[in-house]
């Protein structure tokens, strides 16, 4: 065998195996890189669903809050109920729009890495809370007025901030666009609704 001949395949078979190893390296990347991109989807698919459970919690505390009591607010309940009931309304819409903060922020990210369509159930949630604060307002606008008050208008105002059951057409739409959302990003998390 000739020396040049030798040399001609040792060096097809470097060659060779350099390609080799410059496509394992690629695909190796490319296989980090789809695992990396899954983990992201996950965590974030994961933090929007926390994050719209808060809401959810939220929403119900908000229309049906609990009455619990320090005894500084016992104090200013039993003097002033309506004062006192605005003061946990109050509360609690501070904990809905906190979470709500809590998933426009996730929602944006969300956004980012799929696009608008990623975020075209919150206008519907962001409508329901806006809805909501709205009745709030207008309800304890009305009884610190100072002046005779219709008792069958200050109970309809009262009827859409407090609703005991999840059966009127505001939480169903609300749970309607939480089911939604959830069927957007669990299957992100290999799940199914």
């Amino acid at each position: 065998m000739s020396p040049d001949w030798v040399s001609a395949v040792a060096d097809a078979v470097v060659a060779l195996a350099a390609a080799f190893a410059a496509w394992f390296g690629w695909k190796s990347v490319n296989a980090w890189q789809h695992e990396r991109k899954g983990k992201d989807q996950y965590d974030l698919s994961r933090r929007i669903l926390r994050a719209l459970y808060k809401v959810r919690g939220a929403f119900s505390y908000v229309r049906r809050p609990l009455l619990f009591f320090s005894e500084e607010e016992n104090k200013l309940y039993t003097e002033n109920q309506d004062a006192g009931l605005e003061m946990i309304f109050q509360e609690n819409w501070d904990a809905l729009k906190d979470a709500m903060i809590e998933l426009e922020t996730e929602m944006a990210e969300a956004e980012v890495i799929w696009g608008q369509e990623a975020t075209q159930h919150i206008r519907s949630l962001r409508w329901s809370a806006t809805r909501i604060h709205g009745a709030i307002t207008d309800y304890f606008s009305y009884v610190r007025r100072p002046g005779p008050k219709n008792e069958e208008y200050a109970r309809e105002l009262y009827k859409k901030i407090y609703v005991p059951t999840d059966d009127d057409p505001l939480s169903q739409e609300i749970a309607k666009t939480i089911k939604n959302i959830e069927n957007q990003f669990k299957p992100f998390l290999g799940r199914k609704s």
